[in-house]
């Protein structure tokens, strides 16, 4: 699984209109980071609060595992590591200390993305002193050397108003680590402030003063102590909506609008023991566990993680790999909520990770041996060499070889994943959000653009692919190539009318515009809209038709997204089966 997050601001931008040529101003002050869902995320405020979300983010069901000792059960017990890859865990928060051995970070990012096939988030702890930066560049760079292209995220700090840190001064050293840390790897995403328990003065300061801001908020929710009776522990849960609600209202007022809140460490108690009468009690653990995590649902948490899955009083896995009774609450929650298989399939299959449209981690099935044949005697086959790719001079052959082979990512947007996307309600009207029919951009106000991005990074050379259909309104298209550290200054916007005009525009000017017959008019119309970026130059293709190419192109990995435009209408714009193709052509 991939990706939690993803920073960058949206609130829209003004669009203003020339004869000519189409010049975008993004105002001053309103470009903020969002994790969106994460921001992105997950959290938009729902108007009824007796309705569950409409999708459920699969990174709900996660886990605390302190894989960086090398006597945890998860690594060296068989029963307990089978029992967890089957247990659908979407994220394992791992604590690392700053001095982590590179070998220890290597193997526990290792288990969490191949053997559980997990989002690993790396919970940064002590780094501090002279050698802060150079024990965080060394952790970052052992993740990097296993995950490969596959994601790892961070949360900085763990509890450090605890032990009396101030908001000031945990901003003051996010602020000389995480720059460092997102210079290292960008398509990581940091969040915070994980504090021990929702404390919205903290996070208010920590917001104001965070440069950059994280990708999502943090922090830990327990509803009582393990002196508490089952009753007050039940009846602390309800307390949980109402701090996801005061915190977006913090991120509000501070910043805008909310980012993804994830709480990175939950159960009944902090110090839960086998002695305190609860976790011993079957009935109330399974109560407990099912309303915990079903409140979430409610309050549009992103993401959580139980505390802790081995090694303790409320353990998911038992020592001998069967599953405690949180552990099969846990999992029965999860199955209840994803989808089942239906007959009717969209037209094309993308692979998503949301909950609302997850297949559901397989077990894996050994493979049989095969029977053994005698052994033939005959020359070694040579060693294949490898061939070089023919970057065709074509601009059909760039399409038939961008879209060949499989995608990083695909999805058919029908409810969030692991692209991360955002979901918002803008200040003036309009949002960006998840329905059965796909991801919807609308926008009413006369000329101002909604744009909707997906808050992780893609690379520089791409081809991406998506169903766009305008149910009402003028014009949508695609984001590509968006810079989120200049507050999206940096970035090159498709838009296609639905009277059968495109043009292109990289905010400074309109690099081309015109109209194709092969444009599909008219609401309610789907155009299948193409764009290949190599090096320098941008493909356009429309119904897989070539229909234009842009060169001089500033070639740079960034964030996609989607956009309505209201140029006199009140516009809406579904998107589905999107597909991202990473070019690793010379």
């Amino acid at each position: 699984m991939s990706s939690i997050f993803s920073e960058p601001g949206r609130l829209k931008q003004l669009l203003i209109l020339c004869v000519s040529v189409l010049v975008v101003i993004i105002l001053v002050g309103l470009s903020i980071s969002f994790f969106g869902g994460m921001g992105n995320n997950t959290q938009n405020t729902h108007q009824n609060p007796t309705k569950s979300p409409a999708a459920v983010s699969p990174f709900l069901f996660g886990t605390n595992i302190d894989l960086l000792n090398s006597k945890n059960p998860a690594l060296t017990s068989p029963e307990v590591k089978h029992s967890l890859e089957n247990l659908h865990l979407h994220v394992v928060r791992i604590p690392v200390r700053a001095n982590a051995s590179d070998a220890a970070v290597k193997e526990a990012v290792d288990y969490v993305v191949n053997d559980l096939e997990a989002l690993p988030l790396l919970n940064l702890r002590g780094l501090s002193g002279p050698d802060a930066l150079k024990n965080q560049a060394r952790i970052v760079k052992a993740a990097k050397q296993i995950a490969g292209n596959k994601e790892v995220d961070y949360e900085y700090g763990n509890e450090d108003d605890l032990s009396g840190l101030s908001a000031e001064q945990y901003a003051a050293t996010w602020n000389q680590l995480v720059p460092a840390l997102k210079q290292l790897e960008p398509q990581a995403r940091v969040i915070g402030p994980a504090t021990y328990h929702y404390n919205g003065d903290f996070l208010g300061t920590f917001l104001q003063q965070a440069h950059p801001l994280p990708d999502a908020v943090s922090w830990h929710e327990y509803t009582c102590d393990d002196s508490a009776s089952k009753d007050q522990c039940l009846q602390h849960i309800n307390d949980w909506k109402q701090h996801a609600d005061a915190a977006r209202q913090v991120m509000k007022n501070t910043m805008g609008k909310p980012l993804p809140i994830m709480i990175t460490e939950w159960n009944y108690a902090p110090n839960a023991s086998p002695q305190d009468s609860k976790s011993s009690d079957d009935n109330f653990v399974s109560n407990w566990t099912n309303r915990a995590l079903m409140g979430m649902v409610q309050a549009g948490i992103y993401a959580s993680m139980q505390f802790s899955a081995t090694d303790s009083a409320m353990a998911l896995v038992n020592d001998d790999g069967t599953l405690t009774t949180q552990g099969e609450t846990l999992q029965q929650v999860y199955e209840d909520l994803a989808p089942k298989q239906t007959s009717s399939a969209p037209e094309e299959t993308p692979t998503t990770t949301a909950i609302a449209d997850v297949t559901p981690t397989p077990t894996p099935t050994p493979r049989p041996k095969p029977t053994q044949a005698p052994p033939k005697v005959q020359q070694p086959a040579p060693t294949p060499t490898p061939t070089p790719i023919h970057v065709p001079s074509d601009p059909t052959g760039i399409y038939n070889l961008a879209t060949s082979g499989q995608p990083m990512y695909a999805s058919s947007l029908a409810a969030q994943d692991s692209g991360n996307w955002d979901i918002l309600n803008f200040t003036e009207g309009g949002y960006c959000k998840f329905v059965s029919s796909g991801y919807h951009a609308y926008e009413p106000s006369a000329n101002y653009y909604a744009p909707c991005m997906s808050r992780k990074t893609y690379p520089a050379d791409f081809a991406l692919q998506v169903s766009m259909t305008i149910s009402k309104g003028n014009s949508g298209g695609i984001i590509v190539r968006a810079d989120n550290t200049s507050g999206y200054n940096n970035q090159y916007r498709l838009r296609i009318g639905s009277d059968g005009s495109y043009d292109l525009v990289n905010l400074q000017s309109s690099m081309v515009s015109g109209s194709s017959g092969v444009i599909k008019t008219g609401a309610g119309q789907t155009n299948v809209v193409t764009i290949v970026g190599y090096k320098t130059t941008l493909y356009i293709y429309i119904n897989k038709t070539f229909v234009k190419s842009v060169p001089n192109a500033t070639r740079h990995s960034g964030q996609i997204g989607f956009f309505a435009v209201d140029w006199g209408s009140a516009t809406e714009v579904v998107y589905k089966n999107l597909k991202v193709w990473q070019l690793n052509w010379p």
